[in-house]
């Protein structure tokens, strides 16, 4: 009985696997067109693109900055993350609860983000109050307050994203294959950072 069980589960296995190996056909492709762009230079010699795509009234403003954890040199691992944090806790004229209440009141939010060669400064808000969201942008660029009151809290909260981030698989690779041509020393200083659980030095009390 066992052995006629075995041989009608492997009569009938191969026609499962022939189903499942039937994926079911692709449609059609929808057309898609890479909206024009209008590039041009401001006075300040900041280069500015405008692209519009899609129906939905939102507007995305970003400013890239040619500066990332590769600028850092060894005494400087993490710097640019804490600098970040820092200035979203507002400008000379404005508290950090004002740029997050300011920007909430155009429909979204401001954020700083730090890569590996590149930094960003993004604002995202309904259409209408583009002019407001580009001045809050500028306001949070050109005039950061960096208080010192709130570093002890923002290196406190750095040093627990170390920590957490140390177990994460991702970051485990990167370290393994750190000595690799295609990792750069400086991008090596901030994954062995994270995974040795080592404090960087301006993280340091």
């Amino acid at each position: 009985m066992k052995t006629r069980f075995v041989a009608a589960f492997l009569t009938f296995f191969p026609l499962i696997a022939q189903d499942r190996e039937a994926p079911p056909p692709l449609g059609t492709p929808k057309p898609f067109a890479v909206p024009s762009g209008d590039t041009f230079t401001l006075k300040n010699g900041m280069k500015v693109t405008l692209a519009q795509y899609g129906a939905v009234p939102l507007v995305t403003v970003r400013a890239d900055i040619a500066f990332g954890h590769a600028n850092e040199s060894s005494d400087q691992v993490w710097l640019s993350d804490l600098m970040a944090q820092l200035i979203a806790e507002g400008t000379t004229t404005r508290t950090a609860q004002q740029v997050a209440n300011e920007a909430a009141r155009m429909g979204g939010q401001l954020s700083v983000d730090i890569g590996a060669d590149s930094s960003s400064a993004t604002i995202e808000v309904l259409s209408e109050f583009t002019p407001d969201a580009v001045k809050l942008l500028a306001d949070v660029l050109e005039h950061p307050l960096l208080p010192a009151s709130e570093l002890e809290r923002v290196r406190g909260n750095l040093l627990r994203q170390l920590a957490a981030s140390a177990s994460q698989p991702g970051i485990r690779r990167h370290f393994v294959s750190g000595p690799s041509l295609r990792t750069p020393v400086p991008h090596r200083r901030s994954v062995e950072a994270l995974c040795n659980r080592r404090c960087p030095q301006v993280l340091r009390g």
